[in-house]
């Protein structure tokens, strides 16, 4: 999305991300739980974005190597100060997995909120199947994702209520709307089959909220 290559956005995003979920601070709790016990050297965050689950994944494992990627520069320019400003390092790069061949035998993957943002479920699969041929048997892959359909009236509109609750004016929550119009969000059915077919023996629904939902995924 070309939103995420606006500096004025990324400068915002920290402060206005947390609003848009219920169970924001769970959601990574969440993660750093079921990566708990799992033996890696080396973890990627897909789409590191601002440097939330980098900064968290090395206060937690400090001697991990974390490797971040992520298309938008804006978002990794903020990430890399916020890293310098906490005393922590990992190797942030601009662009996307498939421009990264050195990156193969993964032990682990995150990635939250990338999914949804592609431009097409042929996207979503040939990601995940991407994923799939780059990480080594045993490796645990996380992802967290918008989960459809996204028409159910009452999420919709407990969602659209705690963007009010959080002080959001009526013409941002129209604009918001127009914007979720846009997502693609996952089909469950579609979901189990890409994994299955990237070799993710075990898949595991281990977080949810409202459409979103965290998967962790254990390859064959």
């Amino acid at each position: 999305m070309k939103v995420f290559n606006d500096p004025a956005h990324a400068a915002q995003y920290d402060k206005s991300s947390p609003n848009s979920m219920i169970g924001y601070d769970a959601l990574y709790e969440t993660c750093l739980a079921v990566l708990a016990g799992h033996q890696m050297k080396r973890l990627l965050v897909v789409g590191a974005g601002t440097g939330k689950e980098t900064i968290l994944l090395k206060k937690r494992y400090p001697e991990l190597e974390v490797i971040g990627i992520d298309p938008s520069e804006p978002m990794l320019e903020v990430a890399r100060e916020k890293l310098k400003a906490s005393g922590l390092e990992a190797d942030l790069r601009q662009g996307r997995l498939e421009e990264f061949e050195d990156l193969q035998e993964l032990e682990a993957v995150l990635m939250i909120g990338v999914l949804h943002h592609l431009d097409s479920t042929a996207e979503q699969q040939a990601l995940i199947a991407e994923l799939g041929r780059r990480m080594r048997p045993g490796g645990l892959l996380i992802f967290g994702s918008q989960v459809g359909p996204m028409s159910d009236p009452l999420r919709r509109k407990v969602w659209e209520q705690r963007w009010r609750d959080n002080g959001m004016g009526e013409e941002q929550v129209e604009l918001n709307r127009k914007r979720l119009s846009g997502i693609v969000a996952l089909e469950s059915d579609l979901l189990a089959e890409w994994l299955a077919a990237a070799g993710f023996e075990h898949q595991e629904r281990v977080f949810s909220t409202l459409f979103f939902e965290v998967w962790g995924c254990l390859r064959g």
